[in-house]
């Protein structure tokens, strides 16, 4: 199924990634692109490479799984409010001014 995931850094901040893959795919392939230093593959890597942070992929969590792209858009940008403090500076899609305050209610 497809969705996002949060992985956990060493220093306590997270990775929030939406992908249009597979889960388990794209956290292998997190794996392989840290081990193999290939930092311009995605905000992770390249923060693992900069700092020597340790990513603790065993503790990585499925968030949601979402199919359809829209609504899986939506729920990443809501999760990226949620944890304002991440390892993605997605410019994907931004929340309304309304949403944000029902969210921090």
């Amino acid at each position: 199924m497809k969705g996002f995931h949060s992985i956990s850094c060493s220093c306590g901040i997270p990775y929030i990634g939406e992908m249009g893959r597979f889960i388990n795919q794209r956290i292998h392939k997190h794996v392989a692109d840290i081990r193999h230093n290939r930092s311009h593959s995605s905000d992770l890597v390249e923060h693992v490479a900069n700092s020597k942070h340790h990513v603790c992929i065993e503790n990585s969590q499925v968030i949601a799984r979402v199919d359809r792209f829209h609504h899986r858009k939506l729920r990443e940008a809501i999760e990226i409010e949620k944890h304002s403090i991440n390892l993605n500076p997605d410019d994907g899609w931004k929340l309304r001014r309304s949403w944000i305050l029902a969210l921090s209610s």
